[in-house]
This record gives C-alpha cells, sequence and structure tokens, in this order.
C-alpha cells in the first residue's frame, strides 16, 4: 500500500469559476494534463453547456499552479467535446508533436448534433450493449463526417490550442468489433481515452471505455504503427480478474511509465453497480476507489493498489467519477517526485483539481 505516501499539496484549478463553467453542473469531465516541459504545461477539461466545449489552463512554472486564458476555448462545435484526449507525439518521424483523438458515434436524433446544424447523414441499425432491446441507428463509419459524430477521429495542432482534424473517417467507433470477445460489447461513444506513441513497440495504442452490458463498463486496447490503421481492439486483462456482471473501469487512465522502459502505469476509476431492474434504475453502486495498476506490455494488467476507497462526495450519487479520482501523472521539476493531479467534488459547484506529490522511491515500490 502507497497511498500512505500520497501527500496533498494544493488546489491548482476550479472548474466552477467562469459564468461558462456555472451554467452547467458537467463541466471538468475527462480532463487531462499535457506536459510540453519542464515549464509548460496545458490542462484541458469539458464544459458540458450549450455548446459543449473543451477548454484549457495554462501552468507556466511547472504544474504548481493553472490560469486559465481570457479566452480559453480549443474546442467547439465537434462532438469531439464529448471525449477528446491530447497527447505529445514523441514519434521522431512526426511532423507535429500535438496530437489528440475525439469523436462521438451517434445518429441524428443526439440532442447535441442538432446544435452542430449538420445535414442527414447515412446511418444503419446498431444493437446497443446496454439496451438491446432498443433500436439504434447510428451514422454510417466508413466516411468523413463535419462534427466528428461517428466515431473517433485523431486531430492534431501546431500549438496544443487551435485544433484541425487530421483523418480523413473515423479510426474506431460503435460498430468495430472487440477482439476474442463473444458476447455483445462496443466501444463507448463518450469516456476519458488514453493515448500516447509507445517507444516500446514503436507504435502508438490507445484505451477506450468499452461498454460490455448495463451497468458494467471495460477497457480496450489498440495499436497503429502511423494513427490511420488500427488494430482490432481487445479487452485489457486484469489480475485479478474482472467481474463481467458487476465491474466498471469507467476509462483506464493510463500512461507510459516515467523513467522505466517496459513498464505502464494506470489509474482507473472503479466501482460496482448493481441492476435492480431492467430499465436501469434503482442501480446499488459500492466498493469506489481509484485503482493502481501496473503492466509490462499494456495489454497484461496486475492491480497493486486501491486508493480512495469509501470517499464519495455524496451518498447518493455514487460511481462513475464522483470519488476522487487521478486525471494527471507527471514527473515534477526536479525529477525526485510524481505529481499527482486528483479531481475531486465532480459534479457539484465546489468541483476543483488538486496536486499530490509523491516520492518516486516510495512510488516504485508498486513494482516489488
Amino acid at each position: 500500500m502507497i497511498e500512505q505516501f500520497l501527500k496533498e499539496e494544493n488546489i491548482v484549478l476550479n472548474f466552477r469559476e467562469t459564468e461558462h463553467e456555472k451554467k452547467h453542473i458537467v463541466t471538468g469531465q475527462y480532463a487531462h494534463i499535457l506536459k510540453i516541459d519542464d515549464k509548460n504545461l496545458i490542462l484541458y477539461y469539458q464544459v458540458l453547456s450549450s455548446p459543449e466545449s473543451i477548454c484549457c489552463a495554462i501552468s507556466e512554472d511547472g504544474g504548481l499552479t493553472f490560469n486559465k486564458p481570457e479566452n480559453n476555448y480549443v474546442l467547439k462545435k465537434s462532438l469531439a467535446c464529448n471525449n477528446f484526449r491530447a497527447f505529445i507525439d514523441h514519434n521522431p518521424n512526426s511532423k507535429t508533436i500535438f496530437k489528440a483523438v475525439g469523436g462521438h458515434h451517434c445518429g441524428n436524433n443526439f440532442p447535441s448534433h442538432k446544435d452542430c446544424n449538420c445535414k442527414n447523414y447515412p446511418t444503419k441499425e446498431c444493437v446497443d450493449p446496454v439496451w438491446p432491446n432498443k433500436k439504434r441507428n447510428l451514422f454510417i463509419d466508413d466516411i468523413y463526417h463535419p462534427c466528428q459524430g461517428n466515431g473517433y477521429y485523431i486531430w492534431e495542432s501546431d500549438n496544443g490550442l487551435n485544433w484541425r482534424v487530421l483523418s480523413e473517417k473515423p479510426i474506431l467507433s460503435s460498430f468495430t468489433k472487440i477482439k476474442d470477445f463473444n458476447k455483445l460489447g462496443h466501444i463507448s461513444p463518450d469516456g476519458g481515452p488514453s493515448i500516447f506513441y509507445d517507444n516500446n513497440i514503436n507504435e502508438y495504442v490507445v484505451y477506450l471505455r468499452t461498454n460490455i452490458k448495463l451497468g458494467v463498463r471495460h477497457v480496450s486496447y489498440s495499436r497503429s504503427p502511423d494513427l490511420v490503421k488500427w488494430s482490432e481492439p481487445e479487452l485489457i486483462k486484469l489480475n485479478p480478474g474482472f467481474n463481467f456482471e458487476h465491474d466498471n473501469l469507467y476509462y483506464g487512465g493510463i500512461y507510459k511509465y516515467i523513467g522505466e522502459k517496459n513498464k505502464y502505469i494506470g489509474f482507473p476509476s472503479y466501482f460496482k453497480n448493481i441492476i435492480h431492474d431492467p430499465c436501469g434504475e434503482p442501480r446499488s453502486y459500492y466498493d469506489e476507489c481509484t485503482l493502481v495498476m501496473i503492466s509490462n506490455d499494456g495489454l497484461n494488467w496486475t492491480v497493486k493498489d486501491k486508493w480512495f476507497e469509501g470517499i464519495t462526495t455524496n451518498p447518493q450519487w455514487r460511481g462513475h467519477m464522483r470519488a476522487p479520482h487521478v486525471l494527471g501523472f507527471i514527473e515534477s521539476p526536479n525529477k525526485k517526485e510524481f505529481w499527482l493531479y486528483i479531481q475531486k467534488d465532480f459534479l457539484t459547484d465546489h468541483n476543483k483539481l488538486y496536486r499530490y506529490s509523491i516520492k518516486k522511491e516510495e512510488f516504485n515500490k508498486i513494482f516489488n
């Protein structure tokens, strides 16, 4: 257990501060931090008011404090605002260092799609593992959709603030088959992806939330040599195993481990879910925590620790991301600590991001 060595440092961001952020309680969802160098970092976060957007905050002191520019929108009028995830592309052959993944998969009746003022696009029927008795018509995924409503797209930027779509069509979608999974299941159109260039295999890897059934969420893994052609996603494997009746990994929170060539670290937001009625309500949430898991290959994972067990914002609002959860994992400028950025009180009017520190020598005990 290494949670005892975590030290709460300070609040680095208030997610409910500007007028735009106060319009809707879902703000700060799937926030993440991009480390450009030891001094400069960008924090991205979703604001789910109408129209939904991705906003940013900037740190010029290595991640001690973050400040919001006056006009801090980096993405609007795109359904990628539901799950946008940026990363620094360390591929030595890359022409731009700022890349991202983001998109949604819906049909013409999706409320946010109506805000995009798009023409009607072709759809086909999809069986949803969450609601298998309800027919859904989703946009086909073999053409370009102007507001990225038919799957996940790749994005690029010259400065991390102004983004453009790089891919000609979605790289993955809700129609994508999950490898070796003979039950119904598909990649979720929302969630907090993890994506990076993995110099262990000289390929890109992406982790996406995958819906298995009502009340059960997993994480799938895919890889690509060029950000265009991606392998058939497969569910990550957990030790101890995953309970396909009650377990939920709400997102992967996965990073290439800093300073260890063949190590990966994950901080998925976890909970168990019991559905008491086929309509989905009522349901019971329990065992909320952040799992701390490690891997040698990025696909097979061992759970080594559990953080923030038994802590929830409100007993009536349990599950999902209501417990404190990790949204950033970076090396401190002095190289002697890791800084973990942890969101607390999500879906409240005092939703904030905190910085925690832990000495490297203590954190590395997780690999023993």
